[in-house]
């Protein structure tokens, strides 16, 4: 499998660099501007706009926030993922039991919508699982590489494309590289054992290289985690460089390698927390708990080479890309037998095979586990043409990718080396396979899109537009479930979007927008299932809202309602849980976001969002709150910055209890206080030194806040507490 790796490896690095080399020796044209990644926010010390945690840019034709580098630097925990940096916008719930950043969420939502029925995007390009279109938020970017974020709540027009579009799109854009030559050391140190070290270099304007510019960023991250047991060590190297080849064209590079090592968990019973603390997960004994056997060892990357040029009236932007992920794990529950969580019974013991051929023995005090291989490897292009005609302008594109999975996991008896365990279901003698899924899959998507954006009367923009959605799925799990498959679904998607940009100032817009999802890869393990029966996911989007900016005052506002139809629903049910489809949902509500500047360098931020949601057959949706809401003061003023935000979370569901009756959960407040100073240069110790404190869930709440599991052998719910107060002490030194 290694060199299996490593030959593709060495292929996709002769693809992009035979198409970087056609770029080099095209012609020289007519480049103008070479795009960027504007936003439309202020980049003022002390504006509205700078200082704003998030907020919504006056040319949006959808519900959306934009969290900029300024707010992240000064932020975000050392740890923190993109999960955990957007949870501060409107309608978005995370869910970090570990601390930030400490284990992969286990449970963001926008409006209801969860991973997977979210689109995820990094510099445009879409990735995700090949399983369920989730993301393994501690297995790809750092926040110290991110430029900014935008949450794009709806479809979006056509233009954007992605595997989930339709419950909205988290954009994650790549920071850019300094013009001036620098070198940055940073460090944390912190609750939990929690240490971060990373250096970047930015290469400045190379005069010798057409003024490219780069940086490279190294960083090493430990944690115990607040959870027992549960550390996690990541390594992970991130670099860019871009260049313009001539007046008309640019060029950009991006590679990411991450290497990460984890222990996961399904939280603990209350009896659990009750006999070994709020915080207990895994342990150092003799059991199913032990640390040692819940492992992960997961290694990615990603890779783009991109263009950016001007061809006459066309403007051209093309991205080719790849990534992939590589997952070797073992847990500690037996997927056939009644399986248990980390901490609970042995379900049984395991089941060998005897000294004779078709016997079988009983190890009732045997450890069973579940080893488990999971990898991919994704390749693909976006190509973006954009055509002015006057003060009009024709958009049109094609997104193409194809992406290939190995997928593997067995029964086997850890006490006893990983021998095969049969799982027996009848006592001694009798035992079935120790094969729970050997499968290949791959897909292939396809997306063009065309939109035109017309502009009939000064400050309004009218965007018509259509994106056409095929996705093919193939599978052969025919060695475990007789299933050898293939199905493609596709739909024509339009969209509708205006803005009326009253004055420079205030503008209105309204949008309605379709969505799409193709079916999850776990419908194909239904023996006998045939696929043109299984329809995917579909949404009809409408959303009408306002935005105003000035350098004192940011808002935004929206009312949405999107309709669903063929709703695939999660149904907890300990290791075997599955969906079913609900006929309709209804979403709807109402968001607000807003930033204000008293002066002084003194400013105030709040957000509001109450989302509603009803299904068919009356039934709840899990990790959907009905509301959410932020409050937050901030001062900025002579190199010292202080923010104090609070972010409350609604009434939502989470897990069923032994009856299978959905467990309910309170709201409840998390506030997180950050002070960062940047030393003046006077004092010696180089450019952009900076020295700063966070105080992670100030107030030291602590309560249950999800279940995502429950112990089959008894029924009982594994719960997560939200972690205690954290602190953590960050330096960083430019040279």
């Amino acid at each position: 499998m290694k060199k299996l790796y490593f030959k593709k490896k060495i292929l996709y690095v002769l693809v992009l660099s035979t198409f970087s080399h056609v770029v080099y020796s095209a012609d020289t044209v007519d480049l103008g501007t070479v795009g960027s990644n504007s936003n439309n926010t202020d980049n003022t010390p002390n504006s509205a706009s700078y200082e704003a945690p998030t907020q919504a840019p006056i040319d949006a034709t959808e519900p959306k926030s934009v969290i900029n580098r300024h707010y992240i630097q000064n932020n975000a925990a050392p740890g923190a993922n993109y999960d955990d940096i957007i949870s501060i916008a409107p309608s978005v719930t995370n869910i970090a039991p570990n601390g930030p950043g400490g284990m992969e969420n286990q449970g963001f939502s926008i409006r209801g919508f969860q991973d997977g029925q979210i689109n995820l995007t990094f510099d445009g390009i879409p990735w995700g699982d090949s399983n369920d279109f989730t993301h393994h938020t501690t297995s790809y970017f750092m926040n110290q590489d991110i430029g900014n974020i935008t949450v794009d709540r709806g479809p979006g027009d056509a233009t954007n494309v992605g595997y989930a579009t339709f419950g909205g799109t988290i954009a994650v854009e790549s920071k850019d590289p300094l013009s001036k030559t620098e070198t940055d050391l940073y460090g944390t140190r912190g609750s939990w054992n929690t240490t971060l070290l990373g250096g970047e270099f930015d290469t400045g304007n190379l005069k010798e290289y057409g003024d490219g510019k780069g940086f490279i960023d190294y960083k090493s991250f430990y944690t115990d985690g607040y959870m027992t047991g549960n550390s996690q060590r990541r390594q992970n190297i991130f670099g860019k460089f871009e260049r313009a080849i001539n007046d008309n064209t640019s060029i950009t590079f991006v590679a990411m390698y991450n290497k990460i090592m984890q222990h996961p968990s399904y939280g603990a019973t209350l009896a659990q927390m009750a006999q070994y603390g709020a915080n207990f997960s895994l342990d150092y004994g003799n059991d199913q708990a032990n640390q040692a056997l819940n492992t992960d060892h997961i290694s990615t990357d990603f890779e783009y080479i991109g263009i950016k040029s001007h061809q006459g009236s066309w403007f051209i932007d093309n991205k080719l890309y790849t990534y992939g992920y590589y997952h070797d794990g073992l847990y500690t529950f037996d997927q056939v037998a009644t399986a248990n969580t980390p901490g609970g019974a042995f379900s049984g013991g395991t089941t060998i095979a005897g000294p004779t051929p078709g016997t079988f023995v009983n190890y009732p005090n045997n450890i069973p586990g579940t080893p488990i291989f999971n990898n991919y490897r994704a390749v693909g292009d976006i190509l973006r043409l954009t055509k002015s005609f006057g003060r009009d302008e024709l958009n049109t594109g094609l997104w193409v990718v194809t992406q290939n999975n190995q997928d593997a996991h067995w029964n086997s008896d850890l006490t006893l080396n990983g021998a095969y365990n049969y799982s027996a279901t009848t006592g001694n003698g009798t035992g079935s396979s120790p094969f729970g899924l050997i499968a290949n899959n791959n897909f292939t998507t396809v997306q063009p899109y065309l939109q035109y954006k017309w502009h009939p009367i000064d400050g309004l923009t009218v965007t018509p537009g259509a994106k056409y959605d095929s996705f093919t799925r193939s599978i052969d799990a025919s060695a475990t479930e007789a299933n050898a498959l293939s199905h493609t679904w596709s739909k024509l998607l339009p969209s509708l979007d205006a803005n009326y940009l009253i004055n420079k100032h205030l503008s209105v817009y309204a949008q309605y927008a379709e969505g799409f999802l193709a079916p999850n890869l776990n419908v194909t393990y239904k023996p006998g299932i045939n696929l043109g029966s299984v329809n995917p996911e579909s949404t009809k989007n409408f959303q009408v809202g306002t935005v105003w900016k000035s350098n004192q005052f940011t808002l935004g506002a929206d009312v949405y309602r999107v309709n669903f139809t063929n709703l695939q629903k999660y149904v907890p049910n300990g290791n075997f849980s599955y969906y079913v489809t609900v006929d309709g949902a209804t979403y709807d509500g109402v968001e607000l976001e807003g930033t204000y500047v008293l002066g002084e360098g003194v400013s105030l931020y709040g957000n509001y969002a109450k989302n509603n949601y009803s299904t068919s057959d009356g039934s709840v949706l899990q990790t959907a709150p009905d509301s959410t809401a932020a409050a937050g003061l901030i001062y900025e003023h002579k190199g010292l910055y202080a923010s104090l935000i609070s972010k409350y979370t609604g009434k939502y569901y989470s897990g069923v209890d032994a009856n299978g009756n959905n467990l309910g959960f309170g709201g409840y407040t998390i506030t997180n206080f950050n002070v960062n100073y940047k030393l003046p240069t006077s004092y010696g110790l180089g450019k952009n030194t900076k020295i700063g404190m966070q105080v992670y869930n100030l107030f030291n709440y602590n309560n249950l806040i999800a279940s995502v599991y429950n112990t089959p052998s008894n029924g009982d719910p594994a719960y997560f507490t939200q972690p205690d107060r954290a602190v953590y002490f960050n330096v960083n030194f430019g040279l």
